[in-house]
């Protein structure tokens, strides 16, 4: 089965608060005020100035520079080789604007995918004002099965609403937990996780399954038992609330049955009219599938 995975990039792929630790001190000429934030701008408590000076040459050495993660590109091949479809789920600063500048953000990351060869389904942009929502409306759209991320805020979201998460450990998330989040400390952990996922979902199909088929198998013997007793394709119809279609069969069987001197067309449908008993195994199984969803 294909097994579906959602994919954050900066903290997850990378490691993002490292590489700000060691270039920013380089950048701002200090040691960051908040060495565990999530962000620079929490991390050194740069002016204005700086903002749109050095914080932006950092952004953008750390788009082009920044490593991947130990054994990250490794375990995604891998993965993507198991029939797991992986895509790259986003928030990026200024990935969402439909200007330019935007364009010139989108591009650093498509170039950075395509520089590795690293095996995403699709790329993800999502709002960086409203991420936890995005990515979660992106992991629903993609019908996706487990979530690997860094964010404490996504990681909750996500979790929050049912979704699974790999959690990357950072010195920014050491306190998030919740029963959906998977804390690891490495990438060879993320392979080994999103494998035990795989595994709980096919055995829960499995049963579901199972569970199906002894139910459509019970239904059917019914069925079978139905068109013995005469009430064939009209108490079919009576089951989907078709009461009076039901009757007006049955009416109908006995006044056409009486021309042919048959005591009853309806209780012989079976031999009279055989698709009858086709038709009615189809609309029985299509009755037992709803009736398990």
């Amino acid at each position: 089965m294909d097994f579906i995975v959602g994919c954050d990039f900066d903290g997850t792929l990378n490691d993002m608060h490292k590489f700000n630790i060691e270039e920013g001190e380089k950048m701002f000429g200090r040691k960051p005020t908040n060495p565990d934030a999530y962000s620079t701008e929490k991390m050194y408590e740069f002016t204005k100035g700086e903002k749109v000076t050095k914080a932006l040459a950092l952004l953008i050495k750390y788009c082009k520079s920044c490593p991947l993660r130990e054994n990250a590109k490794n375990v995604l091949d891998k993965l993507s080789r198991e029939n797991n479809k992986i895509h790259l789920i986003s928030a990026r600063m200024f990935v969402t604007s439909e200007t330019p500048f935007g364009a010139y953000w989108r591009k650093l990351v498509e170039d950075f995918v395509e520089k590795h060869k690293l095996p995403f389904e699709t790329i993800q942009y999502c709002s960086e004002s409203n991420t936890p929502r995005d990515k979660y409306m992106a992991c629903m759209k993609l019908n996706v099965d487990v979530m690997i991320d860094d964010k404490p805020d996504v990681c909750l979201y996500l979790a929050e609403r049912g979704i699974k998460v790999i959690m990357v450990k950072t010195p920014y998330n050491r306190d998030v937990k919740h029963e959906n989040i998977i804390p690891v400390d490495d990438w060879d952990e993320v392979y080994e996780q999103v494998n035990i996922l795989k595994e709980i979902a096919i055995a829960l199909l499995i049963q579901k399954g199972i569970g199906l088929g002894v139910k459509a198998g019970k239904f059917m013997q019914n069925g079978f038992w139905a068109f013995k007793q005469g009430k064939g394709l009209p108490w079919i119809l009576s089951k989907f609330g078709f009461k009076e279609l039901s009757n007006a069969i049955i009416t109908g069987g006995f006044k056409f049955g009486t021309k042919l001197g048959i005591k009853s067309l309806v209780a012989t449908s079976v031999n009279v009219v055989p698709v009858i008993g086709q038709i009615a195994s189809i609309l029985m199984w299509i009755w037992t599938a709803f009736d398990i969803i």
